[in-house]
């Protein structure tokens, strides 16, 4: 695994949601987030960072990533101190 692999993650809001400034086809379908995530852990790549404000982001990943998961999740949360 290469060093640059170790420091590169996917980040999944354009799975979830239809945004971003390039995004002009909206989201992607589930064989073309699989194919991502295959790609991205052939590549080495350990992290897939997602969130709930994601849209839809963490159930699909719970249907297509590989298993066994090859990566590390990371979901952001809101902070206990603001009650939700």
């Amino acid at each position: 695994m290469s060093a640059v692999a170790r420091k590169l993650g996917v980040g999944t809001a354009q799975f979830g949601v239809a945004n971003g400034v390039s995004n002009r086809r909206g989201r992607p379908s589930d064989a073309e987030v699989e194919a991502v995530l295959q790609l991205a852990a052939a590549a080495g790549v350990e992290l897939v960072d997602t969130a709930a404000q994601y849209g839809e982001a963490e159930t699909l990943l719970g249907r297509v990533l590989p298993r066994p998961n090859p990566f590390r999740l990371v979901t952001k949360t809101a902070r206990a101190a603001d009650g939700a």
